[in-house]
């Protein structure tokens, strides 16, 4: 279900390691809720979402059509995002401010 194999749950069970970005997405869909922290800033609240939906920053920054270094700096709180780059990730996000 999640693509991965037995010892790999294991390890993640164990605390051993933490799922890969690749196995976020059916790791939520298999709890019925995201473990991960939501975050207070922008910026946490980008890679939570992120990472829950189990992209990697390229794609995710193709999915909001700005370059993936852009996205980098929202991610690592260098910057934010304003006017319609805000409005095109809070609507990705399905939130409003």
């Amino acid at each position: 279900m999640i693509g991965c194999n037995y010892l790999t749950l294991v390890n993640w069970e164990k605390g051993h390691f933490t799922p890969r970005v690749n196995h976020m997405a059916e790791v939520v869909q298999f709890l019925g809720y995201n473990p991960l922290p939501t975050g207070s800033t922008i910026a946490e609240q980008l890679v939570a979402y992120r990472k829950a939906r189990g992209l990697t920053q390229k794609h995710f920054a193709h999915e909001l059509g700005i370059d993936p270094s852009t996205l980098a700096k929202w991610e690592q709180g260098e910057r934010e995002p304003k006017g319609d780059f805000l409005e095109r990730v809070l609507s990705a996000m399905n939130q409003r401010r």
